[in-house]
């Protein structure tokens, strides 16, 4: 299960007195759409290094940027998805991977330790939100019409 972010751009056809915008637009959006999607990719990823979970790095080399249908879109692991949006629970240390972290960090093993939540996903988005803006302004789209509407 992976859940996905998407940027979808829908084609529409140009008036036909712009020049060759037809063409060049299709790329120019698929352009800004991965520029855009690059961005909340490193914002999930400075999110996931900065709540400290880069364990096995399975989740930080793992979300990326993937294209989709009508742009591109961000692949976040399914580990990702659940700890982001899991409850407080409690999991006993039978585990050996538990039980070595309690002994790294000098605990005495008790019969069960609670587990919370690491929310970084819609901290993500709010940041890479607030940046989409000025990469729209400096995007091939804006440089595309500026070419075809001044030739």
């Amino acid at each position: 299960m992976v859940v996905m972010t998407q940027v979808n751009v829908i084609k529409d056809t140009a008036s036909p007195y712009v020049r060759n915008l037809n063409k060049k637009l299709p790329r120019a959006t698929k352009e800004d759409c991965k520029k855009i999607a690059g961005i909340f990719r490193n914002e999930y990823r400075k999110n996931i290094k900065h709540q400290g979970l880069i364990w096995t790095r399975r989740l930080f080399n793992q979300t990326r940027a993937v294209p989709v249908r009508n742009g591109y879109g961000v692949s976040i692991p399914k580990e990702g998805i659940y700890l982001d949006r899991m409850k407080v629970h409690w999991v006993s240390p039978k585990y050996p991977e538990i039980r070595q972290w309690e002994i790294d960090k000098g605990i005495i093993p008790p019969r069960s330790i609670k587990v919370r939540p690491h929310p970084f996903i819609l901290a993500a988005e709010a940041r890479a939100n607030a940046k989409i803006n000025d990469a729209l302004q400096r995007g091939e789209i804006i440089k595309v019409l500026s070419e075809g509407v001044l030739k």
